[in-house]
């Protein structure tokens, strides 16, 4: 997934390890009171919302602690349960302990800090899209919210233009790239293989309101043969709206 400045803090285990609303409903039984409710994330392709995987958020954690969700016991408190250790999976989870209401998946889920913590990290999503730069950090031990931070993006809009195709975004990164000639998979294809981008929404600036956001083709560039590792680009206009580059900074 597709990172922007700051992502030596992902890897230092510092910040956040990594870029992904609205499932359909379950039809499961209830969950117990407390326990996370999950419902499956929609089953999506090419220009349809999907929620990507094998994919890294990012998102810049802003302290915002909730004072009422802090130490606030989760059922079966003191047992080893699923609320321990939440599953990292593409299933969009509606609510959990330390969270306000919205739609998330879970990225990771690691010892935290202190025996017996762990922290899980939320990524926002709206629609099925990954939306970057949001979501949350919640430390828990024994199934008790210890402590949360980042941030949430609300009153998104409840539609986005058509986006191109996937093959029409990865010309727009190129030219936004500055490549000329033939794509490096295509003049060295046993070098160089495709990029896999996916879609994402994405600010457009540092400090959005839910109009400067706009819906994306984030693509990783690893072994693509680019001088970049990631690129993002407006899914209708193509202007690139974030780079990574491959130096460290």
């Amino acid at each position: 997934m597709l990172t922007v400045a700051g992502c030596a803090a992902c890897e230092s285990g510092s910040g956040p390890v990594g870029v992904v609303e609205a499932g359909a409903q379950s039809q499961a039984a209830a969950p117990p009171a407390g326990a996370p409710v999950i419902h499956p994330a929609p089953n999506r392709s090419r220009g349809d919302s999907f929620v990507p995987t094998g994919t890294r958020p990012f998102f810049a954690t802003v302290p915002s602690p909730s004072p009422a969700a802090l130490g606030a016991p989760v059922a079966n408190a003191g047992k080893r349960t699923s609320c321990d250790r939440p599953p990292v999976s593409s299933e969009i989870i509606h609510s959990a302990p330390g969270l306000p209401p919205a739609d998330y998946v879970v990225v990771a889920s690691r010892p935290g800090i202190g025996a017996g913590a762990l922290l899980t990290t939320y990524q926002q999503v709206h629609l099925g899209y990954p939306v970057m730069g949001f979501g949350y950090f919640v430390s828990t031990k024994d199934c008790t919210v210890i402590s949360q931070n980042g941030k949430l993006m609300r009153n998104l809009p409840n539609q986005y233009p058509t986006p191109v195709s996937q093959t029409v975004a990865l010309q727009f990164a190129l030219r936004a790239l500055k490549h000329r000639g033939p794509a490096p998979w295509v003049a060295e294809p046993n070098r160089y293989h495709v990029p896999v981008g996916n879609l994402v929404l994405q600010p457009r600036v540092t400090f959005p309101t839910p109009h400067d956001i706009s819906l994306a083709w984030a693509f990783n560039l690893h072994g693509a043969g680019l001088p970049a590792m990631a690129v993002t680009v407006d899914a209708s206009t193509g202007e690139m709206l974030a780079f990574q580059s491959p130096w460290v900074e």
